[in-house]
């Protein structure tokens, strides 16, 4: 075999090996016209379109539609069986101007049950949402079952941002804009949950919209965008690196 074929086997065989490595397990880009109610369950008896909110044009952060979380209801995907090992990125595009009060985006459970509401269940929870009162709670925070509300950043910014978290070892780390922002007890993940705002009110048309939700089984990059390394088929998300 020739020296150059055999150098781009060797390349070869490492990047498929790396394949395996990012495993895929579940996405949702809010493409088609309604939610899959076989994959999405909704909580909360609020206003908004089917399941719970709204499959809108107005923003998008790739295709062209995303899920408008302007609703007191909220929506969840049970992972089950529950993973141990997840890394969980989620898209969320803020307007500065509205929403004067907190407001929740997403969050999760250890637990397969369903949620019925705030917070999100028995066991351990976390959620990520916005902050806006309080003199050091200006912009993003978390909140988990044993260690309250942590928040970082001192403004809101209009636009898409990248809110992601992961799983591992019995510890969830959350990561906003790729800035890290607390650890908390987490063992498993066993629901996944886009949150209700507290009113229809807190989010206008133009604001508190979701894209582009990926659950890996596996430790990944939480402040890189999933999106701009991954292309998936089905259960397989392969990583494209500089191979020409």
């Amino acid at each position: 075999m020739r020296l150059k074929t055999v150098i781009v086997f060797v390349i070869l065989s490492v990047f498929l090996v790396g394949i395996t490595e990012a495993e895929l397990v579940f996405k949702e880009d809010f493409e088609a016209d309604q939610l899959d109610e076989n994959v999405w369950g909704v909580a909360g008896a609020g206003v908004g379109g089917p399941n719970g909110g709204i499959i809108s044009d107005i923003q998008a952060y790739s295709g062209t539609r995303s899920w408008w979380i302007g609703s007191t209801n909220g929506i969840y995907h049970i992972v089950d069986p529950p993973l141990e090992t997840a890394t969980v990125f989620l898209h969320f595009y803020d307007n500065a101007d509205e929403l004067q009060i907190n407001a929740q985006v997403m969050g999760c459970t250890n637990v397969t049950d369903e949620v019925a509401g705030w917070p999100i269940g028995a066991g351990s929870w976390m959620y990520i949402g916005l902050c806006t009162t309080g003199p050091n709670c200006a912009a993003y925070y978390y909140r988990s079952s044993k260690d309250g509300e942590i928040c970082v950043g001192d403004e809101r910014e209009t636009g898409w941002h990248l809110f992601a978290y992961v799983i591992d070892g019995g510890t969830l780390k959350v990561y906003i804009d790729g800035e890290k922002m607390d650890d908390c007890d987490m063992p498993a993940l066993g629901n996944f949950v886009v949150f209700h705002a507290w009113s229809d009110a807190q989010f206008e048309k133009e604001g508190g919209f979701v894209d582009d939700i990926y659950i890996f089984s596996n430790v990944m990059d939480p402040t890189k965008d999933p999106s701009l390394s991954v292309q998936t088929d089905d259960k397989l998300a392969v990583t494209w690196g500089s191979i020409k």
